[in-house]
C-alpha cells in the first residue's frame, strides 16, 4: 500500500544546521559539514519568494507567470548554541581555562562573513491512515540575513531569518518529507 501524502503537522521538535562546504555544477561536488543542533526550537516559518508577471491582451488578463526564486525562513529557539551561531553568523568558538574556570567564547569579527548552510527541521505528524508519524522540511542552501537575541524576564529567545536559494549542483531548494517511522535528522 502506498504511503499517504496528507498529514497534520504537529509541534516542531528539532532543528539542525550544517555548513555548506561545496556546491558546484559537478554532480559529485555537493558536501556539508556535520549537523549542529539548534536547541529548544520553538517555531519555524518558511515562505516562498516569488515574482509574478501578468500578460494583458485586448484589455484582459490573458496569462500569469510566477517565477520561484527561493524561500525566506525564520525560526525562534530558547537555548543559545555557540556552534550553531558560528554556522548561522560566521565566526569561531573557542575554549580556554580549566575547571572550575573554563570559558567558552563565540567571537565574530567584522571580517567574518556569513556562509551558506543546510537547515533541516522535524515535526510530529499524524494522519487517518496512521502511516505518517513525522515530517522533515529541508532547505538546502540558506544564508541568514538577521539574528537577534531577546533577553527578558524569562528565557532568552534567539530569532534568525534569511533566504534559501537553489543549489548550483542540482537546483534543489526545499524538500518536505513524510516518514512512516520516527526518523532522526541526518
Amino acid at each position: 500500500m502506498t504511503q499517504s501524502s496528507t498529514a497534520k503537522l504537529l509541534r516542531v521538535n528539532d532543528l539542525k544546521v550544517a555548513q555548506l562546504l561545496t556546491d558546484s555544477s559537478n554532480p559529485s561536488a555537493l558536501s556539508y559539514g556535520s549537523f549542529v543542533d539548534v536547541p529548544n526550537i520553538r517555531e519555524i516559518s518558511i515562505d516562498e519568494k516569488s515574482e509574478s508577471f501578468e500578460d494583458y491582451a485586448d484589455d484582459q488578463l490573458d496569462d500569469v507567470e510566477v517565477l520561484m526564486h527561493g524561500y525566506t525562513f525564520s525560526f525562534q529557539n530558547s537555548k543559545v548554541s555557540l556552534p550553531a551561531l558560528a554556522i548561522l553568523e560566521g565566526g569561531t568558538v573557542s575554549a580556554s581555562g580549566s575547571a572550575p574556570n573554563q570559558v567558552t567564547t563565540y567571537k565574530r569579527n567584522k571580517s567574518d562573513s556569513r556562509q551558506y548552510f543546510k537547515m533541516q527541521g522535524k515535526t510530529k505528524a499524524k494522519n487517518e491512515a496512521g502511516d505518517v508519524v513525522d515530517a522533515h522540511v529541508i532547505l538546502y542552501k540558506c544564508k541568514c540575513d538577521k539574528i537577534s537575541y531577546t533577553l527578558g524576564k524569562e528565557y532568552a529567545v534567539v530569532s534568525a531569518s534569511g533566504i534559501a536559494i537553489p543549489l548550483k549542483n542540482n537546483g534543489d531548494v526545499k524538500d518536505l518529507k513524510f516518514n512512516q517511522a520516527d526518523t532522526a535528522i541526518s
